[in-house]
């Protein structure tokens, strides 16, 4: 079987085997269909490869704003990249990704149009398994909002952790997001868990699981946010991931097409066997 080199990063992560997972394989370009098994057999977010240029071969979740930090991150790592701005190829476009001297990444990402969600708090509160008193008192500030970029997130206020905490996807929730044809649900809280966050937030995809770390959820919620003069700053720190045990930080612009920001940890370094692209062998590390 042929080896490459692999990086794996925990994108956002700021302890180990914490955020999102991001494969980065190092020497080769593999075909997409190789990169998406790469990808599902490590657990990641997505498979980057990294032989000539930086490409995001295969990513789920809308998560390539998320590789592209993990990636550059990865390749900094292995003393691959400088500080200054760094393309990465995507299905959707160029992203130019900014390492900074301190290890941190950011990345843009695309415009934020927020609208006002034509939906009661109490049917959103429902679908989240929550009581609609959660949802209430905040959102007579923090109306619920639909952004419309990367599939679409339905942006929502929860007054305390407490409550957030109980949180979770519902067959409702799955039913309300297909009906909207909105590819996510991101819940916030301005009662966090740590000193220096200003946000926490929970992100349920469209097929029921939680995302440790979503760059386009936050990128929605910023926009959101700023709609609404929620914060007197131009940029936040939000955590995310403490439900599925995978803790996250990212920052982001309070701004209607933010900027995205966050360090990646690297928990795996070497190398993986793979076989041809029609072979059903196992991926070996």
């Amino acid at each position: 079987m042929e080896t490459t080199g692999i990086v794996q990063v925990d994108a956002f992560a700021e302890e180990p085997l914490a955020g999102a997972p991001v494969a980065v394989l190092t020497e080769e370009s593999l075909a997409d269909g190789q990169a998406q098994r790469v990808r599902r057999e490590l657990g990641a977010v997505a498979a980057v490869t990294a032989a000539e240029e930086i490409r995001v071969a295969a990513a789920r979740d809308h998560a390539e704003l998320t590789a592209a930090v993990g990636a550059v991150a990865g390749l900094s790592h292995r003393d691959r990249l400088e500080p200054g701005e760094h393309v990465v190829r995507t299905a959707d476009g160029d992203v130019t990704a900014e390492l900074g001297a301190d290890g941190k990444v950011g990345v843009p990402a695309p415009e934020q149009p927020v609208d006002p969600a034509d939906l009661s708090t109490d049917l959103i509160a429902e679908a989240l398994g929550l009581d609609p008193a959660a949802l209430r008192d905040i959102g007579a500030d923090l109306p619920p909002a639909t952004v419309g970029a990367a599939g679409g997130t339905l942006s929502v206020g929860v007054n305390f952790f407490e409550h957030l905490s109980q949180a979770g996807p519902t067959d409702e929730l799955t039913d309300l997001l297909e009906e909207l044809g909105i590819a996510r649900v991101c819940a916030v809280t301005f009662d966090t868990l740590g000193r220096d966050r200003d946000a926490h937030v929970r992100v349920f995809s469209a097929d029921g699981r939680e995302l440790p770390a979503s760059a386009v959820g936050v990128a929605a919620c910023g926009a959101h946010l700023a709609r609404h003069d929620v914060f007197d700053a131009d940029v936040i720190v939000v955590e995310s991931g403490y439900a599925v045990d995978r803790p996250a930080v990212v920052q982001t612009e309070l701004s209607g097409r933010p900027s995205i920001s966050g360090r990646g940890l690297v928990s795996l370094d070497g190398e993986i066997a793979l076989p041809p692209a029609k072979d059903d062998e196992i991926i070996e590390l």
